[in-house]
């Protein structure tokens, strides 16, 4: 009996990912307007990076892997979900609230499934920029790297989505997203890597802070990328995070979640 009810969970878990992924293609063929300006400014970014970092460093044009540093933090930033504001935090405000409490799934599944399908849809999209980065490795031992930064990759995106996830879940208290959007931003950028390689930061601060959620989900891939020999040490503290967030979801955020009263627009 529970073998079979886990069973029909299981699949309904599956069609409802399908369904989100499916959402986010839709998403991405009627918007691409809005896709190809966030492909700009991913190189605005990349730019204003490089200005800030060249005016500290000069010798800014022979270290090439701080470059490669700042294209993939940029990739990294915009597909994954700490810089979006997740779907179910709208419609908390807007009341449309109610589609997810017809579904007999926990709404945290909910929330995970759909936040981590357009964060893969993201990735797909702009997929061309490490792999176009992969080029200029081919003569390099870093290319071998590729396989872990990858795997690292995808519990960048598992962690930032249970993150962002616990952080708007206060949506619910506030009715607004607006503070929550500005702060969670800025100590993302300001300790993620996002905004200044980590790496330029004193080696004392670097000590504790590559091993917080934000820079985990950032910094760490890139770090396994150029064979990081504190790299057993970042993977397991990434999954460590991911456990601890979906338990503090599981715990606390699929409580709060529940209060929200909204029943229409």
């Amino acid at each position: 009996m529970r073998l079979g009810l886990g069973l029909n969970f299981f699949i309904i878990g599956v069609e409802i990912l399908r369904g989100y992924f499916l959402a986010s293609i839709l998403t991405i063929k009627n918007y691409k307007r809005m896709y190809f300006f966030a492909f700009l400014m991913i190189f605005v970014n990349v730019f204003l990076q490089l200005s800030v970092i060249y005016a500290f460093q000069n010798n800014i044009h022979s270290d090439f892997k701080i470059i490669i540093y700042v294209v993939f933090s940029s990739y990294i930033s915009i597909t994954c979900s700490i810089y979006r504001t997740p779907i179910f935090s709208d419609k908390i405000i807007n009341g449309d609230y109610i589609v997810y409490a017809i579904r007999p799934l926990r709404y945290i599944s909910q929330f995970i499934f759909e936040e981590l399908s357009f964060s893969v849809s993201f990735g797909v999209i702009y997929s061309f920029i490490p792999i176009v980065c992969a080029l200029f490795f081919l003569n390099s031992g870093i290319h071998l790297n590729y396989i872990i930064f990858l795997l690292s990759y995808i519990l960048s995106l598992i962690l930032a989505t249970e993150f962002t996830i616990f952080i708007y879940s206060l949506t619910v208290f506030t009715q607004k997203n607006s503070a929550i959007k500005a702060l969670f931003h800025s100590v993302c950028a300001l300790l993620s890597g996002s905004m200044i390689p980590i790496v330029f930061l004193p080696d004392a601060y670097i000590r504790i802070i590559q091993y917080l959620p934000f820079a985990s989900i950032v910094n760490t891939p890139i770090q396994l990328l150029f064979g990081s020999q504190n790299g057993n040490n970042l993977i397991l503290c990434q999954i460590i995070w991911i456990l601890l967030f979906y338990a503090f979801n599981l715990i606390i955020s699929e409580k709060i979640l529940k209060f929200q009263r909204h029943i229409g627009g």
